[in-house]
């Protein structure tokens, strides 16, 4: 071996050990990150809010709501379905019918926010304490996270807390 060869050879050997050490510890990195990994728990939200009377009320609200915008609607479609042909009169009746609609949804809307905010809050803190006391890091609603597609599968019996906030609600 020539004396420029034995020269670059070490040279060479340090710096394909480092990378080689280097790259024994980039392969086990996600171990170590697995080792910590997130545990991931799930909750209904609209039934533990069913489970509070307020949360209840504001459930009796919403179908009470739903009932008149459908008899709205009864109203409504024969009226619009008329169009150009509609008279004065059905034309004013499709706007006072179309303004008593939204009325009500943001009568509701505004009832029922502050019927919530604080029922809201208090769920808020016992799923926090709830999903602490179980290990869990991360929870999600339960229907959100199926609707969004972002959990494609999850043991519903290792990771929903729905009946253990609620029972906490109770309390």
């Amino acid at each position: 071996m020539s004396l420029n060869t034995k020269v670059l050879f070490a040279r060479a050997v340090p710096v394909l050990v480092a990378a080689a050490v280097g790259l024994g510890f980039s392969q086990l990195q996600p171990l170590e990150a697995q080792k910590g990994a997130s545990k991931v728990g799930f909750v209904d939200i609209q039934k533990a809010l069913e489970a509070d009377p307020k949360g209840a009320a504001v459930g009796a609200s919403k179908k009470k709501l739903e009932g008149q915008l459908r008899d709205i609607q009864t109203q409504l479609v024969p009226l619009q379905n008329k169009g150009a042909a509609a008279t004065a009169a059905e034309k004013k009746k499709i706007t006072d019918l179309q303004k008593i609609a939204q009325d009500a949804i943001t009568k509701y809307q505004t009832d029922s926010k502050a019927q919530l905010a604080p029922v809201e809050k208090v769920l808020n803190g016992l799923i926090a304490s709830t999903a602490k006391a179980q290990g869990f890091t991360i929870v999600m609603d339960r229907a959100a996270a199926a609707t969004s597609g972002l959990v494609v599968y999850a043991d519903v019996a290792a990771t929903d807390i729905t009946d253990t906030v609620i029972k906490s609600m109770k309390k």
